[in-house]
């Protein structure tokens, strides 16, 4: 419906005059062409954006949000568009007032490959960054998995190292957006490894966060720290268990981290056992876990928090891996404790019998 009211609207106003009933058409005000401008920026109309452009149109209006037709074509992937006002003076320097994003940030945003290079082309800067937070349109494209436009951007000069004003970094953001192809050509641009946001994040912890193994893996394999440890206490081991990331887990215990490795007073084992996830659960018991490591500062084990979600085979099994079920929490809990608060009289029993069993 909105195609095709601007195509009927444009042609209203572009309608030569010959072919009008009586005389010539009344002159459309610069304000109207300027917001069908807009209107066909945002649609991709190349025939109308030249039309307008010819009758007058300013090629750098914007709208009340204070993006340009040039933004606005760039944004939604309208290369012909771009290039057409580019061809009219459009300023490819203009900046957005919300963040300070020119059109070379937003089509990085959006990795559209064709229009970046028609605004580098046309003077836009490789280190184009957005004035308010820093992101950078290597950061950006980077985020938005393209590695054509991360390596022309590179070639033209982007600095690889560059951050923002939260220490995000083009890597990072090729972590986020799970392009492994992307991370190699970072890696290959020497990009720092073990840089950090301000609140302590790497782009690995970053990557284990939104779970892309392979780029885990592959920033482990070019040598970035993993004992990382957020300014909130996260680790990346400890956001693999909470999303029930086994693959990603095991790439890192297999890269060394301990499958103790703490998160806000809570192993990998416990955040396991709150999900219920039996393949995570039995990954880290392979790999050592200690079944008996109790919270800080609760003091609860893996095998209170299973009792008390009434997870009897996991009780079971936790208990044949070596859980002590005599082990009291700081409010004196145990494990039994935790199951007959939630009604299971019978599992409850059960460990009783099994803490008398192997009470000293």
């Amino acid at each position: 419906m909105a195609r095709r009211f601007l195509a009927l609207t444009v042609a209203l106003v572009l309608v030569p005059a010959a072919s009008r009933a009586q005389g010539p058409a009344p002159a459309q005000p610069p304000a109207s062409l300027d917001r069908l401008l807009l209107e066909a920026a945002r649609e991709g109309h190349v025939n109308a954006t030249g039309q307008l452009l010819a009758q007058g149109a300013d090629a750098n209006a914007s709208g009340e949000s204070g993006l340009t037709a040039l933004m606005i074509a760039s944004a939604n992937g309208h290369a012909l568009v771009v290039r057409r006002l580019l061809a009219h003076g459009a300023d490819a320097a203009a900046r957005e007032p919300r963040y300070g994003a020119n059109a070379l940030t937003v089509a990085a945003r959006r990795g559209h490959f064709d229009i970046a290079v028609a605004l580098l082309e046309r003077g836009a800067a490789a280190d184009s960054a957005e004035t308010r937070t820093g992101l950078t349109a290597l950061a950006l494209a980077a985020g938005a998995g393209s590695a054509e436009l991360v390596a022309e951007l590179l070639a033209r000069g982007a600095d690889v190292s560059a951050a923002a004003q939260d220490g995000f970094t083009a890597l990072m953001g090729g972590a986020v957006g799970g392009s492994d192809k992307v991370v190699q050509v970072l890696l290959d641009a020497r990009a720092a490894l073990d840089a950090t946001r301000l609140d302590g994040a790497s782009a690995l912890f970053i990557a284990a966060e939104a779970g892309h193994e392979a780029i885990v893996r592959r920033l482990i394999r070019a040598g970035t720290r993993t004992d990382i440890v957020t300014r909130d206490g996260h680790t990346p081991l400890g956001r693999a268990a909470a999303r029930g990331d086994a693959a990603t887990a095991a790439v890192l215990i297999e890269a060394g981290m301990s499958p103790d490795s703490r998160e806000r007073g809570e192993t990998p084992l416990m955040r396991a056992v709150r999900r219920g996830d039996d393949r995570l659960i039995e990954l880290l018991l392979a790999a050592g876990a200690n079944v008996n490591a109790v919270s800080e500062p609760e003091g609860h084990t893996a095998l209170m928090l299973a009792a008390n979600r009434s997870l009897v085979t996991l009780v079971e099994r936790l208990i044949a891996a070596g859980a002590d079920v005599n082990i009291r929490a700081r409010d004196g809990w145990t494990a039994a404790a935790a199951a007959e608060m939630i009604g299971e009289t019978e599992l409850a029993e059960r460990l009783r019998r099994a803490a008398r069993r192997t009470a000293p």
